[in-house]
């Protein structure tokens, strides 16, 4: 059974949505359903689709109004597929599924063998055409197997915003690297302006000394005056205390001879040097400040280009890891095996022919979005088609001659149509054919 392909050998439905009861026998590749709106098409098709697809694809209210019961059942030529639905007190409804062989065997999970056999029903080639790029991209995804395109795009967004992120970095440091002016001979460090302040300390000591010392010989020349001007008031007392003149005279002796002394000490020291002129040094630690200015402006500039060259890297990094993300997927979808010859993948659409899909065209769309359709849909060839109608003559005879060369069966839903063997729907039964009654 697993190399087998199933297509509708008969469909009987009974109150499905808008259906009363029909019964088909198709004839041919393809099966258009027609009438007008409202009588019932689309609810024909929901009852294949609902045939075979989980409870979860099915709508809340798949029975006919004033039917509490209905039914699908579906023969496949070697399989029949009969789903149940009964309508509860509460308005909700339950569902059964029977899968059984033409001996009447049936399987003990027959969603299973279901899922096995049928591939995407809902896949419907036209609506395809229509969808976003996005959507049609999302959809193709499924044709590259054992790669998960989701999570490379999340790693590859992870990585270009983080790139971003570090070249916005590397573009400020840039700009502050850019922002710093240096004079040209600018040393690579500073100088040491504590040797030039402790030198013009060393200046002002020798100069304050220099200053005491005069203080002091200014004293001592003050002091040799004022002795002149005792020894002479002695001499003068001397003519007048003539009695006295020994002792007074030997006194001015003594201070004349201490006077002398003290101009020989003078003399001895000899001249005090010149002050030092402490605006030289103050020079140099001004022209040092400057200069220590600009050696911290370079530091920090080759710091800054220093951190600017490791971003740099970090970003080559993150660029080499998007590259390696696209060179992952565009490997993934080389060694996938395409099922329509010339679709592939652009950069989050598909393309067709080497050109985005909604670029190709209608032909070429119809007949790439089909053969999707039926490489969704090996075993159950089945197609179900809601907007036949707008289809014109060319897509008609396309779709036809695809369906007669892949062996589809394609069901195709359209307005009020005149083509030979169409099925008209009316008021919920085939016109003009016979019907089963509803079970009751």
């Amino acid at each position: 059974m697993s190399e087998k392909s199933y297509k509708i050998v008969q469909l009987q439905a009974e109150n499905i949505k808008r259906l009363k009861a029909v019964n088909i026998t198709p004839d041919g590749n393809i099966v258009e359903i027609t009438g007008e709106n409202g009588n019932g098409k689309s609810s024909l098709l929901d009852s294949i689709y609902w045939a075979f697809a989980g409870q979860k694809e099915i709508q809340s209210q798949p029975i006919r109004n004033g039917a509490d019961k209905a039914k699908t059942e579906i023969n496949l030529g070697g399989l029949t597929i009969r789903r149940t639905f009964n309508r509860q007190e509460d308005g909700t409804f339950t569902t059964a599924i029977v899968v059984e062989t033409e001996e009447g065997a049936r399987f003990q999970k027959p969603q299973d063998i279901l899922n096995k056999m049928v591939g995407d029903l809902s896949f419907d080639p036209l609506e395809f055409t229509r969808k976003k790029p996005a959507d049609q991209f999302d959809i193709l995804k499924n044709f590259v197997p054992g790669f998960d395109f989701d999570a490379e795009a999340r790693d590859r967004k992870k990585a270009f915003e983080a790139r971003t992120d570090v070249n916005r970095r590397i573009r400020e440091l840039k700009s502050q690297v850019a922002g710093i002016s240096i004079p040209d001979g600018t040393p690579d460090d500073e100088i040491d302006v504590s040797a030039l302040t402790d030198e013009l300390q060393e200046v002002g000591q020798f100069n304050a000394d220099i200053e005491a010392r005069k203080g002091n010989r200014q004293r001592v020349s003050d002091e040799a005056d004022r002795l002149d001007i005792e020894a002479k008031q002695l001499d003068d007392r001397a003519a007048d205390l003539r009695r006295q003149a020994d002792e007074v005279e030997a006194q001015a002796v003594e201070k004349r001879d201490l006077a002398t002394k003290n101009r020989a000490r003078i003399v001895e020291a000899g001249a005090l040097p010149d002050p030092k002129d402490p605006s030289a040094v103050r020079t140099k630690i001004d022209e040092a400040n400057v200069i220590n200015g600009n050696v911290r402006q370079k530091k920090r500039m080759d710091a800054l280009i220093a951190q600017a060259e490791t971003l740099e890297a970090e970003a080559a990094y993150f660029s080499k890891a998007i590259d390696a993300s696209d060179v992952r997927k565009s490997d993934a979808i080389a060694k996938a095996e395409m099922p329509v010859s010339g679709i592939g993948f652009g950069d989050g659409y598909v393309t067709l022919n080497g050109v985005p899909f909604e670029q190709a065209s209608s032909a070429e769309q119809l007949r790439a979005a089909v053969g999707l359709t039926m490489a969704a849909n090996p075993r159950l060839r089945v197609i179900l088609i809601r907007d036949g109608s707008l289809l014109g003559t060319e897509a008609m005879r396309i779709l036809a001659e695809m369906a007669v060369e892949h062996d589809f069966q394609v069901w195709l839903e359209t307005v009020e149509s005149d083509r030979p063997g169409a099925i008209i729907i009316e008021d919920g039964m085939v016109k003009d054919a016979e019907v089963l009654e509803a079970a009751e």
